[in-house]
């Protein structure tokens, strides 16, 4: 899996910050980039390997703990789930559309990348 950027976002940093940080962008815990651009995160079908592996490894919780976030995170702020893209698409025009987009694909979508959007990091 990649987690993918607009090319025009310039965040960088060790692997264990950009995990750090994607995680906080995706849990709505952080609205902006740390260079004051606004957070666009966009998930997958909770079915998809894609979303599957993201909750699994970069935010490392169950499905369970995370329904629980966002029930507590509507209660508490008002704040709802990313929006869920079906296809790498759509969710490359999305993110090329907004700077501060934010997205998750298999490895194999990387090669389809259009010149506007970059590999964050993979995992």
């Amino acid at each position: 899996m990649a987690i993918i950027v607009n090319r025009e976002n310039p965040i960088s940093g060790t692997s264990k910050e950009l995990n750090i940080l994607v995680a906080r962008i995706f849990l709505k815990q952080q609205k902006d980039w740390p260079n004051d651009i606004l957070c666009r995160a966009y998930d997958r079908e909770l079915d998809s390997a894609e979303h599957q592996q993201f909750v699994e490894h970069i935010l490392k919780m169950s499905e369970g703990t995370l329904s629980t976030h966002w029930v507590k995170m509507k209660q508490l702020s008002g704040e709802t789930p990313p929006r869920v893209i079906r296809s790498s698409g759509i969710l490359f025009r999305f993110i090329e559309k907004h700077k501060g987009g934010i997205g998750i694909v298999k490895q194999e979508e990387v090669r389809k990348l259009p010149p506007s959007i970059k590999v964050l990091f993979g995992f």
